[in-house]
């Protein structure tokens, strides 16, 4: 699955849009041990997604482990965080995700209660 997203539309266009070659593309496979009992997890992109802006960082997360964020099968909480000259970070904007479910390390999807379902799922 992981070397098959090198060919997906979106990195095609990418290459393409940069002038990069699609047929020697390579991919780098990084393995990670996996921390089995989290309360929360989800995606950090050092550089905003969307618009490319190197002084916005985005995090998106929610309760269990990450693969929910990562397979977007939930509506993860949202960070947008600015950093200044001095590398120091703010958090300019948050939206509190439905969530709905979490994710843990048995392998079976949990449904989180309403209560959790509003709140936070990190600490800002």
């Amino acid at each position: 699955m992981c070397w098959a997203s090198l060919f997906s539309y979106q990195s095609v266009q990418y290459r393409r849009k940069n002038g990069l070659k699609v047929s020697t593309s390579e991919m780098c496979v990084l393995i990670q041990e996996l921390v089995p009992e989290v309360s929360s997890a989800g995606v950090l992109f050092s550089c905003d997604p969307v618009t490319g802006h190197p002084w916005t960082s985005v995090i998106s997360c929610n309760y269990g482990l990450g693969l929910s964020v990562v397979a977007a099968s939930c509506d993860p909480d949202t960070f947008t965080l600015t950093r200044d000259v001095a590398s120091e970070y703010k958090v300019k904007h948050k939206k509190c995700g439905n969530k709905g479910n979490k994710t843990v390390f048995q392998g079976f999807t949990l449904h989180s209660s309403s209560e959790t379902g509003n709140q936070y799922s990190q600490l800002d």
